[in-house]
């Protein structure tokens, strides 16, 4: 057995926005100073049932805007005064865009006597304008401060029991599971591929795949005679999808064909071990391998990374591959799959 103590501060967080309508009469495109503006009080309340009081300060000179957070005042749970100081992490921005907000980060310990923390050239003015579409959108300036205030620390105790054996439980689900693949006992559907039948369940079927959930609680013959035939997929590639199914394990075998594996994937919905296929092919792509790796792309909707990564691939290559009479057929054929 062991135990683990961890201290650290409890943290209170709050968002504060000030938003200050037609800036351009109070601060003009070519303006040099302007007073002092101040938003007006709002309180935290911290974890521990104190409460303090804050306030943005905005202001501009020497062709700069000056953003401060002001520290006023702090109440513990019982009324007092809180005499004690308060650290604060704070980011304060200027724009109503996430994405194109300017935003600053510090951090500091408010006192008494140094009540007031942040930036005396934050953002120039030229600067403002300059971006306005997205800073001063309507004439309108969006002030926003993001605090994470630090109160008392506390400590707290993990015992850990160490267990003779860790379990992983989804590889021992995936290990029962797959006592069923290909199982009869119990089994309620036949599966003919080819010469070979495979014996499986329908409620997993319909659980793992879509294709198969619509085909069995369809009033088709599969339905009725619980009998599935398939006449266009490789026994041996069917029993990787089947065992697939069953397990959530991929069934590495050098004798198929990834593209084989990905049609099958594709027919019965299995996007996961599509994709798996896909990023095998192309772990070992070449020259004379990526025709049949960019028409799959194409032809079973891979992901639009992989289909950028074959077509920049291509364009990289693209003197070697016009040479291969066979390649630059399909290129004929599926343009698309290559530029």
């Amino acid at each position: 057995m062991e135990s683990t103590m961890t201290t650290e501060p409890k943290v209170t967080l709050y968002t504060f926005t000030w938003k200050i309508s037609r800036f351009d009469i109070i601060c003009p495109e070519k303006c040099l100073k302007f007073d002092k503006l101040s938003s007006g009080l709002f309180t935290v309340k911290g974890d521990e049932g104190t409460e303090s009081k804050w306030s943005v300060t905005i202001r501009g000179s020497s062709e700069n805007l000056h953003l401060f957070l002001d520290y006023k005042c702090a109440k513990n749970a019982d009324g007092t005064d809180h005499s004690e100081s308060v650290r604060c992490e704070f980011t304060m921005s200027i724009g109503s865009d996430e994405k194109n907000r300017i935003a600053k980060t510090t951090e500091h310990t408010f006192t008494k006597d140094a009540y007031d923390w942040g930036w005396s050239s934050f953002l120039g003015i030229k600067e403002l304008y300059q971006k306005r579409e997205t800073l001063l959108e309507n004439n309108t300036l969006h002030v926003c401060v993001r605090m994470r205030i630090y109160g008392k620390h506390s400590t707290t105790v993990t015992l850990l029991v160490q267990p003779d054996e860790t379990v992983n439980t989804l590889e021992v689900l995936s290990v029962e599971l797959g006592e069923l693949f290909n199982n009869k006992k119990n089994s309620d559907v036949e599966i003919m591929c080819g010469n070979e039948t495979f014996y499986a369940h329908k409620l997993i079927l319909s659980a793992r795949s879509k294709v198969f959930s619509a085909m069995l609680d369809s009033h088709m013959l599969e339905t009725v005679t619980s009998k599935i035939i398939l006449n266009d997929i490789d026994a041996t590639v069917f029993h990787a999808i089947l065992s697939y199914i069953y397990t959530g394990k991929v069934d590495v075998n050098d004798t198929i064909s990834c593209t084989e594996l990905i049609y099958a994937a594709e027919k019965y919905d299995l996007s996961e071990l599509k994709q798996y296929y896909f990023e095998q092919m192309c772990k070992g792509v070449t020259v004379k391998t990526i025709g049949n790796l960019a028409v799959a792309a194409e032809i079973y909707n891979s992901d639009e990374k992989t289909k950028q990564s074959i077509k920049e691939y291509c364009q990289r290559n693209i003197a070697a591959l016009i040479k291969d009479p066979a390649i630059k057929n399909l290129m004929i054929s599926h343009p698309k799959a290559f530029f």
